[in-house]
């Protein structure tokens, strides 16, 4: 693992340590993930995650959702297939993308009919005791789009730092790595010379002699 991404592991490690939400991060060039916690964050969720065509049903889920928040690159607030609410957020330092943070899987504390259907439609695919179900579902944690915005607020932050860090301020590592990275993360993006040397906060002949 990149040190970038290890360094961004140990902290969502922590973050999930105080908050238990559950969370991946997303590559923003390839949208695969590259850092993901072991634990799903409550036990309505923790069944699913035993059964594997449940959770290639939520892996589904979660890769429509990306594709949804890459095209708009906007924070992007949905109900999942089990009727849990969840959140993907894009990443930015300026203009370059980071990538994007998944996380959420809380109960609204308003329930409604279509969750409701959506969640006993799931019970009935997999022979799932609903009764059962629904008292794990109730347990689960209640958060809003709001709180959930916010934790998505602290997380970009987090990954800001991570990423800024690695790329400059760790002195050790040479410059044109510094800039091999700035240039995958900006895949996407069209990068000039002014953009560059203003990121690093070196002169054009600077760069031009690194790369």
């Amino acid at each position: 693992m990149a040190p970038v991404y290890s360094a961004l592991d140990n902290l969502i490690n922590d973050f999930y340590h105080m908050s238990r939400i559950s969370t991946t991060f997303y590559d923003a060039t390839t949208l695969q993930p590259v850092i993901h916690s072991n634990d799903p964050g409550n036990s309505f969720c923790g069944v699913f995650w035993q059964h594997p065509a449940i959770r290639s049903r939520c892996d589904q889920c979660d890769r429509a959702a990306l594709q949804v928040a890459s095209c708009s690159n906007h924070l992007h607030c949905y109900t999942c297939h089990a009727g849990l609410l969840e959140c993907i957020y894009p990443i930015f330092y300026k203009d370059t993308l980071l990538g994007y943070f998944m996380y959420g899987q809380r109960r609204a504390a308003e329930d409604t009919p279509e969750n409701r259907d959506k969640r006993f439609q799931l019970y009935r695919d997999f022979n799932l005791d609903p009764e059962e179900m629904e008292k794990l579902y109730q347990s689960s944690p209640v958060m809003d789009e709001q709180q959930l915005t916010s934790v998505g607020h602290i997380m970009s932050t987090i990954a800001q730092h991570t990423f800024l860090s690695c790329m400059l301020g760790d002195h050790n590592a040479p410059l044109s790595t510094r800039i091999l990275l700035y240039i995958q993360l900006n895949h996407r993006n069209a990068i000039d010379t002014n953009s560059a040397c203003e990121f690093f906060n070196i002169s054009k002949s600077a760069l031009q002699h690194t790369i």
